[in-house]
């Protein structure tokens, strides 16, 4: 049987002569044991014992296409990928989202980096969040802690479930079943997959920009990325369990400074956008006005459903109708992806909306009225409220019905913004030193409050964006 050949091309993190001599042992060893392997026919080995950026790009570049190739670097700290830019300089930590933008270009050829000995989490969330829904890529960080023979035994058994051709859930199953991995302390080997840690909570991901986009200012769109963690781990966990719907509910609440609008936009650019091909998705708010009856409120509904995405404002006789013309309307625009925000203020509160949620959820949209090959669509219940005894009563219940219907779920209550979120914010996007850091955040938090409302923190980093030239550094 002839196998198709895939290369591990191995790099230095570190140009020492213990780097080397370290690269070198890891390299032949692995090889070894490689040897040994059922699929020893499958890999070729290449070494780049002295590479810089420039070096790197024409090993990617001589990689044969067809290939399940791995990009395995050698370090010795747990500080990430270190390169210099030419055979002349010294070593410098490559920016995780150039890394990333570099490696993409070879995504048709590169499956896997083995991050052995200079794992750093940025650089690795970065890199795997290259990999698509058609297409895993994995980033192992092995620690610097482990010994040659734990990273050798770690690297052989990520091969050879490369070499199976299967995606996450294989990787993760194979990994922990490896032979002598009982011997290795759990937190030790990390392995993400286009973005997300696998066997172990997820936490979300940061906003992701291409390395062509690097000498361009960011958009105002960036307003919204201040961390809302909360919201986003909970929304990250119940994706999955939604991902074969044709409908997903989503309640968002909280006071009005906190900014609704913000949060939905933050979740729909980071993770219902998708960063290759953002046409295929779309996003609309409605506003609802206070009605007087059901009958009214649902009308209303149906109207504005239609007007938002320009497909007229004529009820039709019947829900299957409308829902075929709408359908009908983003198929002709190639949309895959749907997010729609449904704005309730407290004042529009009436005695019936707890059974307007569920006719809405229910009898309204269901899935037999959108034909086949319909886009997926996600719905946000924006219940905005005052701080009123008889609202908190109505949120209450509206909460508490959300939660009981099928495929809905409730996001954590909004919150007020720290200066700690700001300054993971100015220290994502400006990759200031320390001392710039800290003026920065001076001056936006000018008034030193130790929590802001939302609201208030994107028109304050609207601002900033406008006064600040904000660029990723070169690669």
């Amino acid at each position: 049987m002839t196998h198709s050949k895939h290369t591990i091309l191995f790099l230095a993190s570190e140009h020492s002569e213990n780097a080397k001599t370290r690269m070198g042992k890891e390299h032949s060893e692995i090889r070894e044991a490689w040897r040994l392997s059922s699929h020893r026919d499958e890999y070729t080995m290449d070494t780049a014992m002295a590479a810089d950026t420039k070096s790197l790009r024409n090993r990617l570049l001589d990689l044969p296409d067809g290939g399940r190739h791995v990009l395995h670097v050698v370090g010795g700290r747990d500080q990430g990928i270190c390169l210099p830019t030419s055979s002349s300089e010294s070593p410098t930590y490559l920016d995780p989202s150039a890394l990333a933008g570099v490696v993409r270009l070879f995504e048709d050829h590169i499956t896997a980096v083995v991050m052995s000995g200079c794992y750093e989490e940025k650089q690795a969330r970065a890199l795997s969040a290259i990999g698509t829904e058609g297409k895993d890529f994995f980033v192992v960080g092995i620690k610097a802690g482990l010994s040659a023979k734990q990273r050798i035994v770690l690297s052989v058994g990520v091969y050879e479930a490369l070499c199976s051709g299967r995606g996450s859930a294989f990787m993760a199953k194979f990994i922990a079943s490896i032979p002598g991995m009982e011997d290795i302390p759990a937190d030790q080997l990390v392995v993400w997959c286009n973005g997300k840690l696998l066997g172990q909570p997820d936490r979300p991901a940061q906003p992701e920009r291409d390395a062509s986009e690097k000498k361009s200012p960011l958009t105002n769109d960036h307003v919204f990325f201040c961390d809302r963690e909360t919201q986003d781990q909970r929304f990250v966990e119940i994706m999955p369990e939604s991902g074969a719907l044709s409908f997903a509910f989503f309640g968002v609440h909280g006071d009005d400074p906190q900014s609704h609008a913000g949060l939905i936009k933050r979740l729909y650019r980071y993770y219902l956008c998708s960063k290759r091909r953002p046409e295929e998705s779309v996003f609309a708010q409605v506003q609802l006005r206070e009605a007087a009856s059901l009958a009214k409120y649902q009308s209303e509904i149906k109207s504005k459903l239609l007007t938002a995405f320009q497909c007229g404002d004529a009820l039709f006789e019947s829900e299957a109708d409308q829902w075929r013309e709408l359908v009908d309307h983003f198929q002709e625009q190639r949309k895959k992806k749907v997010v729609i925000e449904f704005r309730v203020r407290s004042p529009h509160w009436k005695e019936f909306t707890p059974e307007l949620i569920r006719w809405f959820i229910q009898d309204y949209c269901k899935p037999e009225y959108l034909g086949p090959n319909p886009p997926r669509f996600f719905f946000f219940l924006s219940i905005v409220y005052e701080h009123r005894a008889d609202h908190q009563i109505m949120l209450d219940e509206i909460r508490r019905l959300v939660m009981r219907l099928p495929g809905a779920e409730v996001l954590e209550e909004l919150q007020p913004v720290t200066q700690e979120h700001i300054r993971e914010w100015i220290q994502e996007y400006m990759d200031p030193n320390p001392e710039q850091r800290e003026a920065y955040l001076q001056e936006i938090c000018h008034d030193r409050l130790p929590r802001y409302n939302m609201a208030d923190v994107e028109l304050r980093l609207n601002s900033f964006i406008n006064t600040y030239s904000l660029q990723d550094p070169d690669f």
